[in-house]
């Protein structure tokens, strides 16, 4: 392993270290830095993506070994997770959870949907480019972003990317609506917190209509968790 390697692996575990503190009490999560040490798959699992590219393979299997980590770590079975129409995971009756990986690292989170009734997770590298900038932002996100620091804006790209995603693993299992990048307009405070709104023009139930989170940056990954308390 080159310096440039065991530095970037390092990383990639401070970042899985933070995704894994920003969850509440209620949300377990597990985050994994080295996806090829990965548990052995399960077999339905694996059946999903025969014949997929090695790093879809890998990928899709790390996601699912941490998501049945989180499983146990909540008290539960460790049960496979399968995928929806949308491939979307399928989690147990009662659970709500979100799965993400990048390279270099994969996690899930998994919640009882009595105490959290819609939860997503992303990770991302900070390669996200200029030329996604009009796709990803809304208009006033656009005028926030530093106007001479390329770097900086990378990293706030990359960061509004992830929280983006975030919000629509946290939307789109409870709704089955799709929530393009342009609406949801997203606030960060100084404290790693965001707000994320969506358009009024979407018609999403008005608990999704404004969603919190936390996120978390290092040298190379950005990761953001979104979820929205059950309601008494």
């Amino acid at each position: 392993m080159t310096i440039d390697q065991d530095r970037d692996s390092e990383d990639a575990a401070r970042a899985a270290r933070l995704l894994e503190g920003l969850a509440v009490p209620a949300v377990a999560c597990v985050a994994l830095a080295a996806p090829e040490d990965s548990p052995a798959p399960d077999e339905r699992e694996a059946r999903l993506v025969a014949g997929a590219s090695p790093r879809r393979i890998a990928d899709f299997l790390s996601g699912r070994a941490c998501a049945r980590a989180a499983l146990q770590k909540l008290g539960l079975p460790a049960e496979p997770i399968l995928s929806g129409p949308s491939r979307e995971p399928l989690w147990p009756e009662g659970i709500v959870g979100s799965i993400t990986h990048c390279a270099g690292l994969s996690a899930a989170a998994v919640a009882r949907r009595a105490d959290i009734s819609a939860l997503g997770i992303d990770a991302e590298r900070t390669v996200v480019s200029a030329d996604l900038e009009e796709m990803i932002l809304s208009p006033s996100e656009c005028r926030l972003m530093p106007p001479q620091d390329e770097d900086a804006r990378q990293v706030l790209r990359s960061l509004l990317f992830s929280i983006k995603e975030s919000v629509f693993k946290c939307v789109f299992p409870a709704t089955r609506i799709y929530v393009d990048f342009r609406e949801v307009s997203v606030t960060l405070s100084g404290d790693d917190r965001f707000v994320a709104e969506i358009s009024a023009g979407l018609a999403v139930p008005d608990r999704f209509r404004a969603i919190a989170g936390r996120y978390a940056s290092t040298r190379n990954f950005v990761v953001s968790l979104a979820q929205i308390a059950a309601t008494p």
